[in-house]
């Protein structure tokens, strides 16, 4: 296992291999969260609109929140758990705001979509709850693209 702890130290290729052990690593959480997002937008069409036939699936979204779960319990062994720089601790940030999000907050959320009976204060509480986990998920990855690109400037990666 490589580790790179002085950022000023490390060759070009070293740079790159650094970079994309956490830029790649969120590309795949992303993906994850994609496919969870598309999943839950799913259960807001109305009922009488064309894709009926995809409404309401609660086994999908549940599944693929297992396995966002999963992909973040599972350590990048590559990445030094004790690195200190700046993009590593975007990363773990961002790490732990997954997690929060995917295991408590969503898990609220699809407890209210399966009740059959909510109540006003239910609907309010869930649409107020989806928002903030939203932003906060979006705060979090830009905090971390925002580290990203400046690494990737300071050590000549070009990002595409």
């Amino acid at each position: 296992m490589s580790t790179y702890y002085i950022q000023g130290s490390m060759s070009p290729e070293q740079s790159i291999k650094f970079f994309e052990l956490f830029f790649l690593s969120v590309q795949q959480l992303i993906a994850l969260d994609n496919d969870f997002q598309m999943e839950l937008e799913r259960h807001f069409y109305d009922e009488d609109e064309d894709n009926a036939d995809d409404y309401y699936n609660i086994a999908e979204l549940k599944r693929l929140q297992n396995m966002l779960l999963n992909f973040l319990a599972k350590p990048n062994e590559e990445i030094n758990p004790k690195d200190d720089s700046n993009i590593a601790k975007a990363y773990k940030d961002l790490i732990i705001t997954y997690k929060k999000a995917y295991s408590n907050s969503y898990n609220k959320i699809i407890s209210t979509m399966e009740n059959d009976d909510v109540s006003e204060q239910e609907i309010e509480d869930f649409n107020v709850l989806l928002r903030e986990i939203s932003n906060e998920l979006d705060k979090t990855l830009a905090q971390f693209y925002d580290v990203a690109e400046v690494f990737a400037a300071e050590n000549d990666i070009e990002l595409t």
